[in-house]
């Protein structure tokens, strides 16, 4: 099994969450948290 570094990254105030909605693939239409793939060499 191939092992994957990821990021999550939820950027809030005392009041508000940062959020971005889905346009495509899994999860499409939802509010989500922005994050990614980490590149090879950048841990």
């Amino acid at each position: 099994m191939t092992k994957k570094v990821l990021t999550l990254c939820h950027l809030h105030t005392d009041t508000h969450v940062l959020l971005g909605k889905k346009k495509r693939g899994f999860g499409a239409g939802q509010w989500n948290g922005f994050g990614g793939n980490v590149e090879k060499g950048k841990r």
